[in-house]
């Protein structure tokens, strides 16, 4: 989005990451953003969404989000009612996978290889 808060979340998430260790499992996951014609589609981007993406995130209660930014009045300005009626991320939100930034450790020995 280029808020400044959604990027530093992203950094911090990123820089986190990179202190794991690639066999302990952990994975990161990065929201993905669309373009302005899916942004406003709402419901309906669910079929675009199926099409492409690693994980899909459908909310049960779309109306739970009016209810919860409802709680900021000062930041529920006419708006932000908009986007949250229109916008597909009240409805939908897709993920992917973020690769490992030290990839998978390589070992002279993999693990497959050795015979016990």
């Amino acid at each position: 989005s280029g808020h400044p808060n959604h990027g530093a979340c992203a950094r911090g998430v990123a820089a986190w990451f990179a202190t794991t260790d690639p066999e302990d499992g952990y994975r990161a996951w990065a929201l993905v953003s669309t373009g302005v014609a899916r942004k406003f589609l709402g419901f309906v981007d669910i079929l675009f969404s199926i099409l492409g993406s690693d994980v899909l995130l459908v909310s049960p209660h779309p109306t739970r989000t009016w209810s919860a930014l409802a709680c900021h009045a000062s930041q529920f300005v006419w708006y932000r009612r908009l986007f949250v009626l229109f916008s597909r991320y009240s409805f939908v939100n897709t993920l992917r996978a973020v690769p490992h930034p030290n990839g998978p450790r390589s070992s002279p020995v993999s693990r497959h290889d050795q015979t016990g």
